[in-house]
C-alpha cells in the first residue's frame, strides 16, 4: 500500500465537485511506499490535481526528488495509476551513490514508478500547451462565478 500527502498554500475546487483542483504556493508532492520511506518528493509552484485519476499536472517549473536523484524542469506530469512522471521541458536530472555523480539532460524525461528508472524521451506530443489550456479554463471558470 503506498501513501500519497499533498500540500499547497491555496486551493480552488472550481466546480466544487472535487474533480480537479488548482493548487498554488509551494506545491508539494510526496509518495511513500508501504514502509513510510519517502519515493518520490515532488514542488512547484502551482498545479492541478484530478484526485479520480490520481494524477498531479503544472506547467511550472517543478523539482522531483528521488532516494537516488534530484530531477526538474518545466511542466510535469505525475499519474499514479499509470506509474509515470514525466517532464515536459528543459529537463536535467542528477543522480548519485555512494561512489558516483551522474547528469542526464533532455527536453523530456519520464519516470518508471514500478523500475525506479529515468529515461530520455524524444519530443512527441505537446503536453505542456494543454496543460496550460486546461490551467485556463479552471481559472476562467473560477473568476465567472
Amino acid at each position: 500500500m503506498m501513501d500519497i500527502g499533498l500540500s499547497a498554500n491555496k486551493a480552488l475546487d472550481p466546480d466544487s465537485l472535487f474533480e480537479s483542483v488548482y493548487l498554488y504556493g509551494d506545491v508539494h508532492f510526496t509518495k511513500r511506499d508501504g514502509l513510510g520511506s519517502i519515493e518520490m518528493d515532488i514542488t512547484t509552484e502551482s498545479a492541478v490535481i484530478y484526485p479520480k485519476e490520481e494524477k498531479v499536472e503544472t506547467d511550472k517549473f517543478g523539482v522531483i526528488k528521488t532516494p537516488d536523484s534530484k530531477t526538474s524542469g518545466v511542466g510535469i506530469i505525475a499519474d499514479i495509476n499509470n506509474g509515470y512522471v514525466k517532464i515536459l521541458s528543459k529537463a536535467k536530472r542528477l543522480s548519485f551513490d555512494e561512489n558516483k555523480v551522474g547528469q542526464i539532460q533532455g527536453d523530456k524525461l519520464i519516470y518508471n514508478m514500478e523500475s525506479k528508472t529515468w529515461k530520455i524521451l524524444k519530443k512527441s506530443s505537446d503536453d505542456a500547451s494543454e496543460i496550460k489550456e486546461r490551467v485556463k479554463t479552471i481559472l476562467k471558470t473560477r473568476t465567472k462565478k
